[in-house]
């Protein structure tokens, strides 16, 4: 992905676990690993739980209706070949994130800088509870206010996070766990949590740590794309987050009139980068 990327079995999240995984503008590698809230295991689930996406605050109504235009699919804004996975799903928000801490949200600075905030919903749960049902309305408790921005920094190949604050306490979410010592070894499993392409949530796993020696970001090789941005990677074995999505391979190429998803070997490609956590850390309270 460049930034400005069917039901399968459940999937514990245990030792090393083979998961699905998602980020910003991206591609895939190896397998299709995307998957959808309902089609993922209990643990995934209370993850993906913390998870968020952006929308303009006059898409959301007061009762959590969501003024969206569910014919405005995946496939039709981005005309793709009929046979592309999530061809009809929705495609109505922007990047995503995750709850950071209370009433903190992380992002990637390359989302934050291209909002208002002011006029932007911080939404959760925007996800496919089950199969073959969108969702157009959430629950008005699951929507707040982008109150302001805390921390904000976005450098061309290099870190890029923001954090935001609710414009009221999140008390129905529990915030994610952090990496904090500040480490992380190439080779770890990891999972990525968000919205490609603004469709409802997808978890995506089957992935590793390609390069971890850049200080600021790491390589990696999830399935993800465009508006993947700003989502939390995970590590599968401990389930702390190692960093926020943020750059990634090309999404797509032309094929027969129309656009299909860029499929690299799993070790192929560009790979997708990470800004590292430890970046956010200083502007974040210490856990109790």
């Amino acid at each position: 992905m460049k930034f400005i990327k069917l039901v399968l079995p459940l999937i514990s999240l245990g030792a090393a676990i083979a998961v699905p995984c998602a980020a910003g503008s991206r591609t895939i590698y190896g397998a299709d690993d995307r998957m959808d809230f309902f089609a993922v295991s209990p643990e995934l689930q209370k993850l993906a739980d913390s998870t968020v996406t952006f929308f303009p605050a006059s898409q959301v109504g007061p009762d959590g209706a969501l003024n969206i235009d569910l014919t405005e699919t995946f496939g039709k804004n981005r005309n793709l070949c009929a046979t592309e996975r999530f061809y009809s799903q929705p495609s109505a928000s922007m990047c995503s994130g995750a709850l950071v801490a209370p009433g903190i949200v992380m992002t990637a600075g390359h989302c934050s800088m291209h909002f208002d905030c002011a006029k932007t919903k911080i939404v959760f749960g925007y996800a496919v509870r089950e199969a073959g049902v969108m969702p157009s309305r959430i629950p008005p408790e699951e929507i707040y206010g982008c109150a302001g921005i805390i921390a904000e920094e976005f450098k061309e190949g290099s870190a890029d996070y923001a954090l935001l604050k609710t414009d009221r306490p999140v008390t129905n979410h529990v915030p994610l766990r952090l990496n904090r010592t500040g480490r992380i070894e190439a080779g770890a499993v990891v999972v990525a949590m968000g919205h490609p392409y603004g469709i409802p949530l997808k978890i995506a796993g089957g992935a590793t740590v390609r390069d971890a020696s850049h200080p600021d970001f790491f390589v990696t090789d999830t399935d993800t794309y465009i508006s993947n941005s700003g989502s939390a990677v995970f590590n599968a074995e401990t389930h702390l987050v190692e960093g926020i999505l943020v750059r990634g391979d090309n999404d797509f190429v032309w094929q027969n009139g129309c656009n299909v998803s860029l499929v690299n070997p799993q070790n192929g490609g560009r790979g997708e980068d990470v800004t590292k956590v430890a970046l956010v850390l200083p502007f974040l309270p210490k856990p109790q």
